[in-house]
């Protein structure tokens, strides 16, 4: 390693040297809304997201989206399947997230949810590959009457949904 792998910004504590994983979970309730929340830290620190976060040592992943969910929203989830996973370069806050998002059904708790074409155009875009991959399922769902049940990989820089300057979703 000739060092350039290595940050030493003691400045920026939430900036790494290695890829991270972090979960992301959309909630969806009965009539099709989904649960944002507004990041307050990098990456993408002001902008709209599912809810989510780091996965600890040793943790899997599917638990992880459900104490992430549990933490952050006081919800009790359980979760229907995975969606996609995001490769997130977010070169600016000199991050690099691999982030699967999952999505989940509210099951205890309950939230304010967003109507999904009632959407801020600022959201992440782990947030905004996930509702395009829940869309596409939804779609899918019916259009043949079946869950095509494929994951979808996502680069953070490949994946654009039709958004149209006032949030909502064309």
């Amino acid at each position: 390693m000739d060092g350039a792998d290595v940050v030493t910004d003691a400045a920026t504590p939430s900036t790494f040297a290695e890829p991270r994983v972090g979960v992301g979970v959309l909630v969806v309730d009965d009539h099709g809304r989904v649960l944002l929340t507004l990041r307050r830290r990098p990456p993408e620190a002001g902008c709209w997201s599912i809810v989510g976060g780091r996965v600890e040592m040793f943790e899997r992943l599917e638990d992880c989206a459900v104490r992430e969910a549990r933490e952050e929203a006081g919800l009790d989830v359980v979760l229907d399947r995975l969606l996609c996973v995001t490769d997130h370069i977010v070169i600016p806050d000199r991050q690099h997230w691999v982030s699967p998002a999952y999505l989940a059904r509210i099951v205890g708790g309950a939230v304010a949810n967003l109507a999904v074409g009632d959407l801020p155009i600022d959201l992440t875009q782990t947030a905004r590959n996930a509702i395009a991959a829940y869309l596409d399922q939804r779609h899918f769902a019916g259009a043949s009457g079946a869950d095509s049940g494929k994951t979808r990989l996502c680069s953070s820089t490949s994946v654009r949904l039709g958004l149209t300057p006032g949030g909502k979703f064309g």
